[in-house]
């Protein structure tokens, strides 16, 4: 959503990025792809499994069904190598998955 805060990208070893924290405060979260490549967005859920695997193409966008503390994980499609984890916060958040962003954490 337009003037909601920006969703920070997280690596694998920061802490809260082994699995979704259990809430009951339904909360938006807004992904948009503006990366120039398909993306996979999936929910990881309560055991650390990644779950409702979505694809998201250039400039597609996803306002998934989220609670806080969820944890939210983008990979490539194509090579399935992992661009970043996004914690839903407490209140609506907009993640734009930008080029920029996205080879950056490719080229790692």
């Amino acid at each position: 959503p337009e003037g909601s805060p920006k969703g920070i990208a997280l690596q694998p070893e920061d802490p809260g990025t082994e699995k979704s924290a259990t809430s009951r405060r339904r909360v938006t979260i807004y992904f948009h792809n503006l990366s120039g490549r398909s993306l996979a967005l999936e929910w990881v859920d309560f055991e650390g499994k990644a779950r409702q695997r979505s694809i998201l193409r250039h400039r597609d966008h996803r306002e998934p069904f989220s609670f806080a503390g969820h944890l939210w994980r983008v990979s490539d499609a194509e090579s399935g190598r992992l661009v970043a984890y996004f914690k839903v916060l407490d209140e609506p958040t907009r993640v734009d998955l930008t080029k920029k962003l996205i080879s950056a954490r490719l080229r790692n």
